[in-house]
Parts: structure tokens; C-alpha cells; sequence
């Protein structure tokens, strides 16, 4: 196998696994998911020897693992340690990697990520999430990465679908109409 067939199929395979996790109407399964997706996604720019998306896939992986199994069973003060945990990983792998302002960018939506995925659930999540993969969409443009740009606004269409999947009201049966009444 060629690293340009690699570089495409992790690629294309991270993405699918990622819009999968966006379109879930439960936040577990979001948190899991994209977890996974994030994974891949790390092959993905180490093969292209994007060491700063690399990095922060890397810490995203992880915290995704850890907000699992964290969100609904720790107290308040245990979730702000670790997210406090993870925005100093993405500031520290962010500085030790920079690459430029696409840096920023990534380095900004992680952080972004990073709270929505301790703190936040349903609509909100999914919002945030979608501001994180626009901050990547720029990082990209930075980059010139036209087929990843590609990718995070399919993502950011993906997550803009869950939120307002989750935002919109639930329409539920009509009532029966009430008889007419006798007025005269």
C-alpha cells in the first residue's frame, strides 16, 4: 500500500466514523464515537506529518475516553480538574508544535471541544461542537488543506443537523378538536 492510499482511507475513514457520532441523538454515544474518529484521525495527520493536528487528536482521543466515563459519574470539582487537565494538554502540545496561526485555530476549537465535552450536553453540545469543527475549517485554510476543509464543513453541517435535531420542538399529536358549541 501506498502512503497516499493510507493518508485518503484514514482519512475518509475518520471522517465517516465522525459524522456517524454527530448524527446520535445520545451524548455517550457522541463522546465515544467521535473518540474513535479522533483516533484515526491522528494516523491520518501523522502519515501527512501534521504534528500539531496530530498532537491535539491525540489529546482529543483521550479526553473523549475519559469524558465517557466521567461526565455523568464524578462531582463538579473532579470534571473542572480534568478539564483544566486537558486545556493545559492542548496549550502545551499546541506551543511545543506550533506550525503558525493554523495552530491557533486547532489550538482554540480543542480548547472549545475540550469544555463542551465535561460540561455541556444535547443542543449545546452539539453547537459547540459544530464552532469547534468551523475553528478547524480555518486551521485548514491556513494550511491550504482544501480536501480537509471539505471534510470539516461536512462535519460542521453534521453537527449543525444534531443540534437541530435535539433544539427543535418535538411535535407530538394534534389534539382532537373540541366539538363546535351551541352559541345561539
Amino acid at each position: 500500500m501506498t502512503n497516499s492510499f493510507l493518508i485518503n482511507i484514514t482519512g475518509v475513514i475518520g471522517l465517516l466514523i465522525n459524522v456517524y457520532s454527530l448524527t446520535r441523538r445520545s451524548d455517550q454515544a457522541l463522546r465515544g464515537i467521535i473518540g474513535v474518529g479522533f483516533g484515526v484521525w491522528m494516523v491520518n495527520n501523522l502519515l501527512l506529518a501534521a504534528y500539531s493536528a496530530a498532537a491535539l487528536c491525540g489529546v482529543a482521543m483521550t479526553r473523549q475516553a475519559v469524558a465517557v466515563y466521567v461526565v455523568e459519574k464524578v462531582r463538579v470539582r473532579s470534571k473542572v480538574a480534568l478539564c483544566l487537565f486537558f486545556v493545559l494538554l492542548v496549550l502545551g502540545f499546541s506551543a511545543y508544535t506550533w506550525q503558525g496561526w493554523g495552530t491557533v485555530f486547532a489550538c482554540v476549537s480543542s480548547l472549545f471541544s475540550t469544555v463542551a465535552m465535561f460540561f455541556f450536553k444535547g443542543a449545546r453540545l452539539r453547537l459547540t461542537v459544530a464552532f469547534a469543527y468551523a475553528l478547524w475549517g480555518c486551521a485548514t485554510i491556513c494550511y491550504q488543506a482544501w480536501w480537509a476543509l471539505g471534510a470539516n464543513v461536512l462535519l460542521t453541517t453534521a453537527a449543525f443537523w444534531g443540534y437541530w435535531q435535539l433544539a427543535r420542538p418535538v411535535e407530538r399529536d394534534a389534539p382532537l378538536a373540541s366539538p363546535p358549541t351551541n352559541l345561539g
